[in-house]
Formats: structure tokens, sequence, C-alpha cells
């Protein structure tokens, strides 16, 4: 997460209710009020810019403070990277090939209603192909 960008976001946020609030200042200065906006309005505009300040405010402090620690402090996928242990390098007199099970019978089988699926390879990172769809004609045969 980019702290950093909250923090500016919450920067251009308190500018902005900053100028929200002169224009409310301003509005209070003036003797007559020669616009058509409801008090109530002007109130709940006075509302906003006070929820607003304190959501800013409350915004900036927590990012400032996730952005401090995660500078301090490793993140936690870093910290399950250095805990992990080293693997064996291939060639190795340790490193004994893995024996090779044979799926059982039962597998080739599925209950009704359940597809058969491949055993899926842990170590493999590539995505899964997708199957070819059946063609289009034979499905709308009934339209000739």
């Amino acid at each position: 997460m980019n702290f950093n960008s909250v923090i500016s976001s919450m920067d251009q946020q308190a500018r902005v209710l900053k100028d929200i609030q002169n224009l409310l200042d301003h509005n209070d200065k003036q003797t007559e009020q020669a616009h058509s906006v409801k008090p109530e309005d002007i109130e709940a505009l006075q509302n906003y810019v006070a929820g607003m300040q304190r959501a800013v405010d409350t915004a900036t402090a927590l990012a400032k403070h996730y952005n401090n620690t995660e500078k301090t402090q490793p993140t936690k996928t870093e910290t399950e990277q250095s805990e992990k242990p080293k693997t064996k390098k291939r060639g190795s007199a340790d490193n004994k090939p893995a024996e090779k099970k044979e799926p059982a019978d039962d597998q080739t089988s599925a209950p009704a209603g359940e597809l058969i699926t491949d055993p899926v390879d842990d170590q493999t990172d590539s995505p899964p192909t997708a199957q070819a769809d059946p063609p289009l004609d034979d499905e709308f045969d009934f339209l000739n």
C-alpha cells in the first residue's frame, strides 16, 4: 500500500476543507444575506467540514504511522521469506530423487455430478490452460 499517496491526498483534501471554511467564515461576516441558501444547508456544510477535517486528520495520522512502521519493520512476506529453509541445490549428495506415486484406480471415476480433474503440480507457476469450446454450429442446429 502506498501510504505517501494517502498522505498527499489528505493534504489536498485539507486545503479544500480550509477553502470551504474560509467561504463559511466570509458568509458569517456578511451583514446582508443576498443568497438563497437555507441556514440548515449552511449548518450541514459546517458539520461536513468539521467531520471531514476529523477524517483527514485521522487518515493522515494512520498513514504516517504505517509509513514509518513499514520502513522500520520488515513486512510479513519479508519475514516469511527469511524464515523459509533454504532448498538444496540440484546434484547434491543429500538430494535424492523423489519416488513417483501412481494414481489409484478409484481416481479415474467420480461420483455422478462431480468433475474429474487432474492433480495440480504445486511446483509449476504456469497459468492453467483453457480448453477449446465446442463449435457453435452444433449448439444452434435447431435454428436451421
